[in-house]
């Protein structure tokens, strides 16, 4: 997902001021599969995906430029990123 202004955020819906969920991450000891069954499981989108060394990355919303971003980890392996702008 392309970076986007806080305008464009705004005129998505997202909002502002307040923290909302930007990128799923999940540990390797998943499978890609196993993953996108979880996330399927909990409503959650795997369309837009990633991978990193540690993770499978799955975008919920584009991240917003000039953003300030924390980790919620609520498993040991799967991680909730959230954004504020």
């Amino acid at each position: 997902m392309p970076v986007i202004s806080k305008s464009q955020a705004e005129a998505k819906g997202y909002p502002r001021g307040k923290y909302f969920l930007q990128t799923i991450l999940i540990d390797k000891s998943f499978t890609k599969p196993e993953a996108i069954h979880w996330l399927k499981k909990n409503k959650y989108r795997y369309d837009d995906y990633r991978e990193t060394t540690n993770f499978h990355r799955f975008m919920q919303t584009n991240p917003v430029r000039g953003s300030t971003y924390y980790t919620n980890q609520i498993f040991g392996s799967i991680d909730l990123v959230y954004q504020k702008f």
